[in-house]
């Protein structure tokens, strides 16, 4: 996809799915949870992506709209789990570590104690329900989707410097 035929929002989620192994309903919905629509315009397409540099830089912890309240994590981890227990394991994969290792290691976890094996497989593997005690590692999942997207983004832009500054948001 050539730089200038990224114009709308509909063209960055298709880049990201084009350019990752997330699906583009993932993506889609992920840029959905942010409040923007596929067909948003030059102007939406700034916004998401300055909130998508935004994440990159300093993780959905800091407070990202649409991933911040468990209802909002939970429900998006529900919709998209077969897509980011998916992505989870490539990405343990690629690290060459086991995917609960690899998710104790997270950095959201700096400093407390990391959820147990036996509750990081539940999680992922439960594809039945989801279970109340494991909210928070929901959250964390649809964080995981979220940074990684994000990244994504962030890497192309970060190569593409005239594009990203074409980007930026002005006061």
């Amino acid at each position: 996809m050539k730089i200038n035929s990224i114009s709308n929002v509909g063209s960055l989620i298709n880049f990201v799915s084009e350019n990752s192994t997330w699906s583009p309903v993932t993506v889609s919905n992920a840029v959905s949870a942010l409040g923007y629509r596929k067909n948003g315009a030059l102007e939406s397409l700034k916004r998401l992506s300055s909130c998508l540099v935004d994440c990159a830089k300093h993780g959905a912890a800091c407070g990202i709209h649409g991933f911040t309240m468990y209802h909002e994590t939970v429900k998006f981890f529900q919709e998209n789990r077969r897509d980011i227990v998916r992505n989870i394991e490539l990405a343990a994969k690629i690290i060459g570590k086991d995917d609960a290792l690899m998710i104790q290691g997270f950095g959201v976890y700096r400093g407390q104690r990391p959820p147990s094996v036996s509750d990081i497989s539940r999680a992922l593997r439960d594809m039945a329900k989801t279970h109340g005690d494991l909210t928070d590692l929901y959250n964390v999942f649809s964080w995981f989707c979220l940074e990684d997207i994000s990244n994504i983004w962030y890497r192309y832009l970060d190569n593409n410097y005239p594009f990203y500054a074409s980007l930026t948001l002005t006061a």
